[in-house]
Formats: C-alpha cells, structure tokens, sequence
C-alpha cells in the first residue's frame, strides 16, 4: 500500500510538472510570436521562369509587423497563386528578421488553339488556364496549327486544336468547357503508351474528336465514348499496316474505316516537324 500511494503522488506530481511546463511554453510562444526582433524586415523573392520577383514580392502583401513566427504561410501562399503560373509557394526563414520567397511553376499540360485564332492558349496540368502565347509569324508559310503541334510535341504536352469559340480560357480559372472535358476523357483512358503516340487532338464539338499521331495518321474517334475498345481497334490497324496509313475512322467501333497511302513511292506523315 505504501508503494501504492508512492506511485501516486509520482503520477500526481508528474502530472502538475507537466502541466506547468506546458503554461510557461505557451506563454514563451506567445512571446515569442510578437517579439519585435523577429519582426520581419527584409523579404527576398526569388524569380521563376515566367514570375518575377517583384511581382511575388506585391503579391506576397506581407503586413507589417509580421514575426518570423506568426508568418501565416497559407494566407500569403493563397495570395501568390494568383499568379496563374504559380504552383507551390516555398518560404524559408532567416533569423532574426528576414525571409525569403521561392515558388515552383505549374507544368504546361496541354497548348489550346481556339477556332482560327493566331493566339494559343496554355493550361496547366491541375487542368487550369495559365495565359496566352503568340506562336504566328508573318515571315513563314506555317500555319499555327501546324506550329502548336510541333511546339507541344517539343514541350511533352499535347495540342487541342479547332475548339470551339465557345470555349472562353481565363486566366487561373478551370477549364469547364465539354469539349475540353471529352478530350480529357480520352487522355484518361487511353492507356500510357498510345498516349504517347497522340501529339494532337482536333475537337470542333464535343463529338467529333479526332487524333493527330506523332506518325501523321489521324484517327476520328468521336464522342468520348467505348474509348478501350478504340484504342484497341486503331492499334490492331496501325500493327496490319505499319507506315502505309493516312487515315483511321473509329468512331462506330464496330465500322471501322481506313485509308491507306495510294503508291508505293508516298510515305505516311510524320505529324510534327522534328
């Protein structure tokens, strides 16, 4: 019994140590989150291929009086994203008062040409617009079609080609639009490896999608719909006439339609310039 009352006092006493420490920690803390020499007075942004440092640094709005330790990451990190470029913010603290700001760049996924715009809209791989780029030259015969493809296939993105007019980008803003999102239906079920074989799609309407190959074969495969059983129809083609194609249709699964390169001393396409 008296190695029982021991023990609990032991515990008891612990216990009120504890507690004790715990106070004094959060009082320090609190302390600590207004010290004035923590008070940050210096920030350093660094640039990033499309932002630039003065533009994080407003973006940042870092208000004054703001300590090393009560820096509210989530709030400046929301703030800079508004930067459709931006993806990741990184902060990295410099006692006693100065900070610096670094951020990664979202990833071009997709080059979009709308209708017969000289004007080539980039998106995101979360799927969000990032800004326009002009790809046209007045001092070559290239269409921009033609160039937005070849500056895909360069860039390990893909092109969609021929949207609608409909389809309104804006910066940092989703990409809703159903042609896009049928476009999108495919790249998720086509498997990886005719993926990469696809450096184009061309989506008048949402139901007349069709593929440009890197080889130069387009493939009209429709409405986003029986996509597994295309893929493997188009590939059983592709292996029966391997470099004497021009042409695949698709889009009735069950209908298949081919055409094929009229003399021997014509070659299939390349689809992009490389």
């Amino acid at each position: 019994m008296w190695f029982r009352a021991l023990s609990i006092q032991n515990v008891i006493r612990l216990v009120v140590i504890t507690g004790i420490v715990a106070f004094f920690a959060c009082i320090g803390y609190v302390i600590l989150l207004h010290l004035p020499v923590c008070t940050i007075t210096s920030v350093v942004a660094h640039d990033s291929d499309h932002v630039s440092a003065q533009d994080i640094a407003q973006l940042a709005q870092i208000e004054d009086n703001t300590t090393l330790f009560n820096l509210d990451e989530k709030k400046i990190s929301d703030r800079i994203k508004k930067n459709p470029w931006v993806s990741q913010v990184h902060f990295t603290r410099k006692f006693p008062n100065s900070l610096d700001i670094s951020v990664d760049e979202k990833v071009i996924d997709a080059y979009v040409l709308i209708g017969s715009s000289n004007v080539v809209w980039t998106l995101g791989n979360d799927n969000v617009w990032i800004e326009p780029i002009s790809l046209a030259k007045s001092d070559d015969n290239v269409s921009v079609k033609e160039k937005t493809l070849t500056k895909a296939h360069e860039m390990g993105a893909v092109a969609f080609c021929d949207l609608p007019t409909s389809v309104n980008p804006q910066p940092g803003a989703l990409a809703t639009d159903e042609t896009i999102a049928m476009i999108q239906s495919y790249r998720k079920q086509f498997s990886s490896e005719f993926s990469q074989m696809v450096v184009g799609y061309s989506a008048p309407t949402p139901d007349s999608i069709t593929l440009t190959l890197t080889t130069g074969v387009e493939v009209s495969v429709g409405s986003a719909t029986q996509i597994p059983t295309k893929e493997r129809i188009i590939r059983e083609i592709l292996d029966k006439y391997e470099g004497k194609l021009t042409y695949i249709n698709v889009r009735v699964p069950s209908k298949p339609s081919y055409r094929m390169v009229q003399s021997d001393s014509v070659k299939q396409g390349r689809g992009v310039n490389s």
